[in-house]
């Protein structure tokens, strides 16, 4: 019975041990590498159409946008510079950062970054007929009238839909997001 409590004491103070290391290891860790293998190469090189993890890991990290999460999940500045809201959280603004530059791939700029790039991607992703009804259910939940342009479009015939532009007064009037250098997106109550 002795050696059994024995052997409890002494398998119970090295579980702990080894419980107690695991932080002291993690805080060792300097570098953590990501791969992708070729057998799982890309799908599409358009991060507003794909919906596979396989592809917005590496797209990812080739666009930025309006905020970005840091190590800790916590939402930090990438092309806005700050953000607010004065109604509790239905209307947003967002500040872009000036001489933002988009680039080609090797490196050469090709213009600077402006708000109606991101209102002409919102146009690209709520448009039936432009990208097969991918990836709308979230801006759609959350863009006040995004799910009525979506609707408005899917009724269109194909010519009339993708004429349609985010200088269109159907995207403005209907999604009502206001641009300068400023964003303002509107939350559905």
């Amino acid at each position: 019975m002795r050696k059994t409590r024995k052997a409890a004491a002494v398998l119970t103070a090295f579980a702990m041990a080894a419980v107690s290391a695991v932080p002291a290891m993690a805080d060792e860790i300097k570098d953590l590498y990501d791969y992708e293998l070729q057998s799982r190469e890309i799908e599409t090189w358009n991060v507003l159409y794909s919906q596979l993890a396989t592809d917005l890991q590496v797209l990812t990290n080739l666009y930025d946008g309006l905020l970005e999460s840091d190590e800790y999940g916590k939402l930090v500045p990438a092309v806005a510079e700050s953000w607010e809201t004065e109604d509790n959280g239905i209307t947003w603004t967002f500040h872009l950062r000036q001489g933002v530059k988009w680039v080609d791939q090797n490196g050469n700029e090709k213009g600077e970054v402006t708000a109606q790039d991101f209102l002409t991607g919102l146009e690209w992703v709520l448009n039936f007929h432009k990208n097969d009804a991918t990836n709308t259910a979230m801006p759609m939940e959350m863009i006040q009238g995004a799910e009525d342009y979506y609707n408005m479009t899917s009724e269109l015939d194909a010519d009339a839909g993708l004429a349609l532009t985010a200088e269109s007064p159907e995207f403005a009037d209907t999604v009502g997001i206001k641009q300068s250098m400023i964003i303002h997106y509107s939350i559905p109550v």
